[in-house]
């Protein structure tokens, strides 16, 4: 029994002809529905098929009659009278324009005649100030006569006394009054420290380990496995006993009838054991539940053992601190009793230093009193030469007084010849600032007369351009009149709306023909699987998995939703692995058919059965 052959692949030549002579069609509809004649108040636009034009395929050489079209403007009756009259006045105008134009060769032929304008300014005729300088200033005085010697100095006013007779000895001693008592008796040691009170409790016994986790990763994959044990005999039955019934039913394997029955079959058997994984994920959510619940359990015990062996440790470190605190108590009260007995100790020892004192102190009046009568003696000599010091004073103040209205007297004197001096500079001072101002008069009485001339000028100035701004206002005037009657109104134009445009897809006349390559494809291979099931061979079902062969993709947790190409888009959509995917981990469950493409034996990828093969 011969192999039959696989379907020719289509000419992409011939595909790429058909597609452009299908792309031109469509054009040209589109172009027929876009062209929408519109009517409007103001007018209306049409369009009409005023010939064709030849256009030449590059690839296939097929040559293409592609019509043309004009679009046609026309005014309504309102809009074209206005239009008739508003040429008419134009016209006029246009015609009243060109009459006056012909004037303007005799105007604009002459050349301006200027020689009545006024003569403008001549600035050479006016002649720059000569100002006058200002002169030096006069001689000032800068010295002052000799007035007399100022005196310096002060005569002498006696010698002054500047030491006292022998006045007696000073005492600088006392008799010794006693020993001072500088120590404390010992009143006995002082307690530092207090009695131990036995050990602190500073951690809990061991109250038993806290759960942190509980495994159950496992689960999932033993459950699923067990299921699909307890699974894959039926399906495997319900496999084989559909085929027998199939074969009594005289359908044969590529057949319609035949390949939908399988299909559906095959559907079951992937919704079995889609319900298989879910039921497993379910168990095992239950399990991690139970195993969460016993863990909580645990971790709850283990906390009152631990809150029961803390408040234990805390009753032992309450006694504790109990006996320390009648410990501390007792070495407080014998500290007492030892400072009691220093402080008498203290007092005994301060009693007599008190008495040391009072001998010390009677000393010590007694070396007062004759130091007092010695500092009597003294001051009576002091006051003595003090007075001489004084009358010695006296006579120095007299003779500073004479020396201060010497020198007053030749002050005066002084003063007298400054102001004389100042008198005098200020004199001079004046006469020359009489000389400033009239010269400042005189150069401000020449700066008026230039400004005078200055402004002759500009009136000049401004007379001769006022002139010349008339006599070209007056040869521009006709050009500007016939300028405004050559602007007239304009007629408005109708508005038209955009049309609602139609446009007519493509047709993919170059997908259509790979599908149906595809298809052929397709059944060719579903014939030789068949063949191979009729002959008794061991290749198994396996199903096209390949992602170049799918569309509308998306993954749904481990598995992926998806429509073969060329299936409609109300098909229902399948859920099934990408082979690319699955080769990459199980490349023993992936098979590469005579088109290229991939396919997967979902039995072997899902059970422990042996490998298949596919033509």
């Amino acid at each position: 029994m011969g192999k039959p052959k696989a379907p020719k692949a289509p000419d992409p030549k011939e595909t790429a002809a058909a597609q452009t002579g299908t792309n031109i069609g469509t054009a040209i509809a589109n172009q027929t529905l876009g062209n929408v004649n519109q009517v409007t108040p103001d007018g209306a636009l049409t369009y009409s098929q005023t010939g064709t034009k030849q256009w030449t395929d590059p690839t296939s050489g097929k040559i293409y009659d592609l019509p043309t079209y004009t679009a046609t403007q026309t005014l309504s009756a309102g809009q074209q009278a206005i239009k008739n009259q508003s040429d008419k006045a134009e016209l006029n105008l246009a015609t009243l324009a060109a009459g006056q134009s012909a004037k303007l060769n005799d105007l604009l032929g002459r050349p301006v005649d200027t020689s009545g304008a006024p003569a403008a300014g001549d600035p050479t005729k006016i002649g720059l100030p000569q100002y006058t300088g200002y002169g030096a200033g006069p001689t000032l005085q800068t010295s002052v006569p000799k007035t007399g010697n100022v005196m310096s100095s002060i005569a002498s006013g006696g010698t002054i006394q500047d030491k006292l007779g022998n006045t007696g000895t000073v005492q600088t001693g006392l008799a010794n009054a006693g020993n001072i008592k500088n120590s404390i008796a010992n009143a006995g040691n002082i307690q530092t420290g207090v009695a131990d009170a036995g050990a602190i409790k500073t951690s809990i016994g061991d109250t038993g380990n806290v759960t942190n986790s509980y495994d159950y990763s496992a689960d999932t994959s033993r459950y699923e496995n067990a299921l699909m044990e307890r699974m894959n005999p039926q399906l495997a039955q319900s496999r084989s006993a559909l085929e027998t019934q199939l074969a009594n039913q005289g359908l044969q394997p590529g057949s319609e009838a035949y390949n939908r029955a399988i299909d559906s079959a095959t559907r079951q058997e992937n919704d079995a054991r889609l319900g298989a994984i879910l039921n497993a994920g379910q168990e095992q959510s239950r399990l991690a539940g139970l195993a969460r619940d016993q863990a909580t359990f645990q971790n709850s015990a283990q906390q009152q053992n631990f809150n029961q062996a803390l408040a234990a440790a805390g009753f032992t470190n309450q006694a504790q601190a109990q006996q320390y605190g009648q410990n501390a108590n007792n070495m407080q009260l014998a500290n007492a009793a030892q400072a009691q007995q220093y402080q008498q100790n203290a007092n005994d020892a301060g009693f007599s230093n008190q008495a040391q004192q009072q001998g010390f102190n009677q000393n010590l009046a007694s070396g007062q009193f004759a130091n007092a009568a010695q500092a009597q003696q003294q001051q009576n000599a002091l006051q003595a030469a003090q007075l001489a010091n004084s009358a010695q004073q006296q006579k120095f103040g007299q003779n500073a007084a004479q020396l201060e209205a010497n020198n007053a007297a030749q002050d005066q004197n002084f003063q007298q010849a400054l102001a004389a001096a100042g008198f005098g500079n200020e004199a001079k001072q004046q006469m020359y600032q009489n000389q400033n101002t009239t010269t400042a008069a005189n150069n401000a009485l020449k700066d008026q007369t230039f400004n005078a001339q200055q402004a002759q000028q500009t009136a000049q100035n401004n007379a001769r351009s006022q002139y010349l701004n008339e006599l070209y206002a007056a040869r521009n005037q006709p050009i500007n009149e016939i300028s405004s009657l050559l602007s007239g109104a304009q007629v408005n134009n109708p508005n038209f709306v955009p049309t609602q445009g139609v446009s007519i897809p493509n047709v993919d006349y170059a997908g259509l023909v790979q599908q149906d390559y595809a298809n052929r494809v397709n059944a060719y291979n579903a014939k030789q699987a068949g063949i191979g099931s009729i002959l008794g061979g061991v290749a198994g079902l396996a199903s096209l998995s390949d992602e170049r062969a799918k569309k509308d993709i998306k993954q749904v947790g481990g598995l992926y939703e998806y429509r073969y190409k060329g299936e409609g888009k109300d098909a229902p959509k399948r859920i099934g692995v990408m082979a690319q995917e699955v080769e990459k981990v199980r490349p023993d469950v992936v098979i590469r058919g005579d088109d290229g493409l991939r396919r997967v034996d979902y039995g072997l990828l899902f059970s422990a059965a042996g490998k298949r093969k596919v033509a």
